[in-house]
């Protein structure tokens, strides 16, 4: 069973902030990697509050941090080739270690003011944004880098791969600028109800991973605005479906019968307690669970 675990989003408001949520990350990405768990690192939400950007909180991580981490992105903010090239350097830095969740946002600003905003099918445009960001990915193989300062040649263009992309709504012609080893590539992985060609390198592609909630006590529901009437009714643990997926009521046991039962496959975890705590409820958790394979070991 594949697991990646959300940390929770935390708005920041000074240094000293910025600093705690990332000693948080750090806490949790350490818990997770003790047992061979992707930490996804959130979009930071729209909300007029200050965020650390998922890609710069990875940065920060990748100091300490000895597990994989997963960036969520959201295609309505970033155009592609910006987004790979920031996933490939991070890959740079923590090989085989990263991986990126395409969350569907629309389009992004620049690839709407050229290709103009509406588009019918938002599902299609995700698999088509994923196909860019995979080629992009592979456009710059380490064996086209050359670095011949005599010559004046960084590398050999014959052994370079253009995305060379025209679709229906991204137009890519060109590499990165940023070299890679195949091997060493971030994991793609879209939304539960995309059918498309993303990786399949942790476990199974991200559609068999099933979105769950965890509340580690019934009163975290009511606090993220989940209004369940029969945990009022019923005795712990509760297991319902949401819009937003499957969620958990109860304690660690309880969460973990419940992954076995209803996400066999895999499950992207969201527990509901504020980021200084994820790491305590990871150690509660992840030992009840089997073992997994971290990101840079899965085939």
């Amino acid at each position: 069973m594949t697991l990646i675990v959300e940390l929770p989003a935390a708005a920041v408001s000074d240094a000293a902030s910025a600093r705690a949520v990332a000693e948080s990350a750090l806490a949790a990405a350490g818990a997770a990697a003790e047992h061979g768990v992707a930490l996804l690192l959130p979009e930071p939400p729209l909300d007029g509050a200050a965020h650390l950007d998922p890609s710069v909180l990875a940065g920060l991580l990748s100091a300490s941090a000895t597990g994989s981490l997963v960036l969520e992105a959201d295609t309505g903010r970033h155009a592609p080739y910006n987004l790979a090239r920031r996933i490939q350097s991070l890959a740079r830095i923590l090989p085989g270690r990263i991986g990126v969740l395409l969350r569907a946002g629309g389009l992004d600003p620049v690839t709407a003011a050229a290709a103009g905003p509406e588009r019918a099918d938002a599902d299609a445009a995700l698999v088509e944004y994923a196909t860019v960001l995979r080629a992009l990915q592979r456009s710059f193989p380490q064996e086209a880098l050359l670095g011949d300062r005599e010559a004046g040649l960084l590398a050999d263009s014959s052994k370079l791969a253009p995305a060379a992309h025209r679709g229906e709504s991204y137009a890519v012609a060109g590499a990165l600028n940023v070299p890679l080893d195949p091997a060493l590539r971030a994991a793609v992985f879209g939304p539960d109800h995309v059918d498309g060609p993303f990786d399949q390198r942790i476990g199974r592609a991200a559609g068999s991973l099933r979105r769950v909630l965890w509340a580690p006590d019934p009163t975290a529901a009511d606090r993220a605005g989940i209004v369940l009437d029969a945990a009022q009714r019923e005795s712990l643990p509760l297991v319902t479906t949401t819009d937003d997926g499957l969620l958990v009521v109860g304690d660690a046991t309880a969460l973990a019968e419940a992954l076995e039962r209803h996400a066999p496959d895999g499950a992207l975890l969201r527990p509901l307690v504020s980021a200084g705590r994820l790491a305590v409820v990871l150690r509660e958790l992840l030992p009840l669970l089997p073992r997994r394979e971290p990101l840079r070991r899965a085939a």
